[in-house]
């Protein structure tokens, strides 16, 4: 399946992914989980994606290993560590018609992989910009947007994230 297009608005937990396994093992659950999706009469959302899907995985990697199961650290929540603010910016997306100004709003998105994957494909539409100063926006800023915000993305990014980054982008670029 063709996947890179379409965000599906359904709840899959995923386990921490292996820096080897992760492009693999998101495509294959891409896959069954649009499957599942259409059995239960789930329809995709068509959203604009302006990061790639292997780049969406190397920022879940750096911000988390991927880890589906922790719920928030801190204020960060999901996979992606996302923040209340990050999620606002974004557009408040939502699932399963919550308001979006319940707070536990933010922490069903940002804990579910297709909300939170959405709520970044938002946020750097919105935001996407040349951090590198390379005259493109390549997947090395939006990790940088990811991790820094779109104001503070030409500084020294966090060194764990640098490092879970670039080996990831090392290997699936």
């Amino acid at each position: 399946f063709f996947f890179s297009n379409r965000i599906l608005n359904s709840h899959v937990v995923l386990r921490h992914h292996s820096i080897c396994s992760v492009r693999s093992k998101m495509l294959k659950l891409f896959s069954i989980t649009f499957v599942l999706a259409l059995l239960q009469g789930i329809q995709p959302l068509d959203v604009d994606v302006p990061v790639p899907e292997f780049c969406l995985g190397c920022i879940c990697l750096a911000a988390s290993g991927c880890d589906t199961l922790t719920k928030c650290d801190g204020d960060a929540c999901g996979p992606y560590r996302i923040t209340k603010e990050y999620w606002i910016d974004s557009g408040n997306l939502t699932f399963n018609d919550h308001s979006p100004k319940l707070h536990f709003s933010f922490v069903k998105c940002a804990t579910n992989f297709y909300c939170s994957t959405a709520a970044i494909q938002s946020y750097m539409k919105r935001f996407k910009k040349d951090c590198d100063g390379d005259g493109k926006v390549s997947c090395e800023d939006f990790a940088a947007i990811h991790a820094l915000g779109s104001d503070q993305c030409r500084k020294q990014w966090p060194k764990e994230y640098k490092k879970r980054f670039e080996i990831c982008k090392a290997r699936y670029q």
